[in-house]
């Protein structure tokens, strides 16, 4: 294909991974972002970057990655017990990685400006108008407004993309039946050289990453009602630490370990938009944002700009480029997504999922499967396979047990 001119908005991870590899293909690109400091970063993230895209991740930031990251694995608590195969045992990667976004969104955009895209801080997409295979694109800055042309335009603008509006693609929303918090702590004990802890909790769920720095984040999913106590509360965080130490398997937690606010999301539904929509591609959270509990915000993202890129190397023109995209995008995400959007809601059989839990819990090589599973590594189908083959091999469902599309990286199967 020829040289195109293309713009993007959003220079996050989608954004920033998009327009570097397009300009490491030849492309023009030109990447527009409101924020106008170089150095703002995503704060309501839990910094964990799936094993699937850790490659991917490499590739972009060659040089340093690793000493900037920790590298870890999940380490998957359940009623049945612990799930840990000490990494995902996938030929794709055997890792992932905790890498806070203070340092990763930077890390991105100073990679996209030495890869030579033209990087505009400080401006945001207003206007956009698609003619005779040509956009053209208005940006606003604090003072003034410019006009561009381009080939091919990108939305990777986010969950409540501006771009979406503009072209009318609108999402379809899912509900998410809990509320997140997140907050960093310092000198928990026994973190260093550990896994990234999932735990569930009954109805609710704790996350413990270990941060490069030696710090942890501490991510809880909560039912809403919780959240309205503690958000009502004159101290919440005394009261996220009490909830934190019924929480078997999680380190001890006390407020006075808490750095800094304990951030949240009191509803975060999921949103699914058309991957391809009036000859706009959208990457990242602007095609799919769901639940933050499953993790996957930052590897999704990486790999939806990859797929893009990999469809402009691979295709004749910027229509069948974006018409291979927008398969690619479904093949790749929506069996996940499903899985994860049921996920969000309360009221699966807790019966059934103790009985799954228990069934991988006594079976290493399906442990492993649910790790490769949790990380992106395998599709659904290929972990509920396994289940279903174990359980005729051994005749071991009971009555009421399942096999359900519960895909996020702490989810009850």
């Amino acid at each position: 294909m020829k040289q195109l001119a293309v713009v993007i908005a959003g220079a996050s991870v989608a954004g920033c991974a998009a327009a570097i590899l397009m300009r490491r293909a030849g492309h023009k690109v030109t990447l527009v972002e409101q924020k106008a400091e170089i150095g703002a970063y995503k704060q309501l993230c839990t910094h964990f970057i799936q094993p699937s895209a850790v490659g991917l991740l490499a590739s972009l930031v060659p040089h340093g990655l690793e000493s900037l990251a920790c590298k870890t694995h999940a380490v998957l608590a359940t009623p049945a017990g612990i799930i840990d195969a000490g990494g995902y045992r996938h030929e794709q990667a055997d890792h992932a990685l905790n890498l806070p976004r203070r340092v990763l969104d930077p890390l991105l955009r100073a990679a996209a400006i030495q890869a030579g895209v033209h990087l505009c801080l400080g401006r945001k997409l207003v206007a956009a108008c698609h003619a005779q295979g040509e956009w053209t694109v208005r940006v606003a800055g604090s003072s003034d407004e410019q006009s561009m042309k381009a080939d091919l335009l990108v939305a990777a603008d986010g969950h409540s993309s501006t771009l979406a509006r503009l072209l009318d693609n609108p999402a379809s929303h899912y509900p998410n039946e809990r509320a997140s918090f997140f907050v960093s702590c310092a000198g928990v004990a026994g973190i260093a050289g550990a896994g990234s802890l999932f735990i569930n909790h009954g109805e609710e769920m704790a996350f413990l990453y270990p941060q490069p720095d030696g710090s942890a984040l501490l991510s809880c999913y909560v039912l809403k009602e919780r959240a309205a106590h503690w958000l009502a509360a004159r101290h919440p965080q005394a009261l996220l630490a009490d909830w934190a130490a019924q929480v078997k398997y999680l380190p001890r937690i006390e407020p006075g370990m808490m750095r800094g606010p304990a951030y949240r999301y009191r509803d975060y539904p999921s949103l699914w938009r058309k991957p391809v929509h009036a000859g706009c591609a959208f990457i990242g959270d602007a095609a799919l944002t769901l639940d933050p509990m499953s993790g996957v915000g930052c590897g999704f993202a990486l790999q939806s700009a990859s797929l893009l890129a990999q469809s402009l190397g691979t295709s004749e023109s910027v229509d069948e480029a974006l018409q291979g995209y927008g398969q690619a995008h479904s093949k790749l995400f929506a069996a996940h997504a499903k899985g994860i959007i049921a996920d969000s809601r309360i009221g699966a059989s807790a019966q059934a999922n103790d009985k799954i839990q228990a069934l991988i819990h006594s079976d290493p090589e399906l442990q492993a499967k649910y790790l490769s599973l949790t990380g992106r590594l395998i599709q659904p189908i290929e972990f509920q396979r396994a289940v279903l083959n174990r359980l005729a091999r051994f005749s071991t469902r009971g009555p009421g047990a399942t096999v359900s599309t519960s895909t996020h990286h702490g989810s009850q199967p």
